[in-house]
């Protein structure tokens, strides 16, 4: 019995030599630091993937507004020429445009509050991953 109590002792030993160096502060913070900069690399590639719909969305928002107010000059230009059928038809296109483009409106608000909340989450991990490494300074 004797020579398992050594073992177990050996063992214990071990263990709690392995777990005292895994708890060096140092090496603690080392690997957060490097954790945050990967959070911050994805934080980076999310904001301008949001960037990127914001641009979309808004050229979609213009392209529809600008298709509206075409098919509202060819009503105007209708009514001059005295054809009510083609302007209400017309005007019923400008509507539809109208609509899409206010739905893309809507959608590029959401977008836009989206990119500012990332934009601020982003700013938020720069500083603490900062503050870490001042604090990693200081205990070195």
């Amino acid at each position: 019995m004797p020579i398992f109590e050594k073992i177990k002792r050996i063992i214990k030993s071990n263990l709690n030599d392995i777990l005292d160096r895994a708890e060096e502060p140092e090496k603690m913070l080392e690997q957060i630091i490097l954790d945050m900069q990967q959070e911050l690399k994805e934080a980076k590639i999310q904001v301008a993937s949001a960037i990127r719909d914001q641009h979309k969305l808004e050229g979609q928002y213009a392209e529809n507004m600008e298709i509206a107010n075409k098919w509202e000059e060819r009503a105007v230009a209708f009514i001059r020429n005295g054809d009510d059928l083609r302007a209400k038809e017309s005007l019923k296109r400008k509507r539809s445009f109208s609509e899409l483009a206010e739905n893309f409106k809507e959608q590029l608000d959401v977008q836009r509050e989206s990119v500012d909340a990332l934009k601020h989450g982003l700013a938020n991990l720069e500083s603490k991953i900062e503050e870490a490494r001042r604090q990693k300074t200081l205990l070195i």
